[in-house]
């Protein structure tokens, strides 16, 4: 998929989206981001993608936000990680100790070695996805917002790994498939104590590779160009 298909899907995408009353933006203004937040019902933000907790750059981030008619109604953040040749087995347990600096609750080890054999490399963090509840239900434009998610990311760091983390209830509902990640891995890691608050030892991994994202993005389009407003 080059980059005349990738931006071609981005505006097709778009053009759903906009058809809906939605349209996206990329926040450029990281301090209108606690704003959203609250603004779209949200109750909370992981540290990975807080401003408050990441040196965010317009080259290490993209903070994407739909809004209708009565505001912000799907947001989700992306942060560039360039392990180079680091290992996930130093590199996750580094920045969870920093993201929960509460002492030895936010340490973990155990990584998978199904995740830390495989994944590496040049990775983006898609997180906090979310949808406002006047939309849910209405799985077609959360895959079309988070497919637009995954191929800015693909346009502006050509990633070998994108990923996110999931609650084990939410993957078990699809939530996975429907942020655009093929790959879901149960217990990715584990907490070496008591996890923090908002974390559990039962967290999946969700990850999409660079090879998989065409496939990923052509399943989306067949998906959103019919009535995809079924659960």
């Amino acid at each position: 998929m080059d980059i005349l298909q990738q931006a071609d899907a981005v505006g097709r995408l778009r053009g759903v989206l906009k058809s809906r009353g939605i349209s996206v933006e990329v926040i450029q203004d990281y301090s209108r981001v606690c704003a959203l937040i609250e603004a779209a019902g949200k109750e909370y933000l992981t540290p990975f993608s807080s401003p408050d907790h990441n040196d965010f750059t317009e080259r290490n981030c993209i903070w994407l936000c739909g809004f209708d008619v009565d505001g912000p109604v799907m947001l989700g953040a992306a942060r560039l990680e360039d392990l180079g040749g680091e290992k996930l087995d130093s590199y996750w347990p580094r920045i969870f100790k920093r993201a929960y600096p509460d002492g030895s609750s936010a340490r973990i080890g155990s990584i998978s070695p199904a995740i830390s054999q495989v994944v590496g490399g040049r990775m983006v963090y898609f997180g906090d996805l979310f949808v406002a509840k006047r939309l849910r239900g209405m799985r077609g434009n959360l895959q079309a917002f988070t497919a637009i998610g995954h191929l800015l990311c693909s346009l502006k760091w050509e990633p070998d790994w994108i990923y996110c983390f999931l609650r084990s209830r939410d993957a078990a509902r699809g939530a996975g498939l429907t942020y655009g990640f093929n790959w879901i891995e149960r217990r990715p890691y584990r907490w070496l104590d008591v996890p923090p608050e908002g974390r559990s030892n039962n967290e999946c991994a969700a990850f999409l590779s660079r090879r998989s994202l065409p496939a990923m993005v052509d399943a989306v389009l067949d998906d959103v160009s019919g009535d995809v407003s079924l659960i």
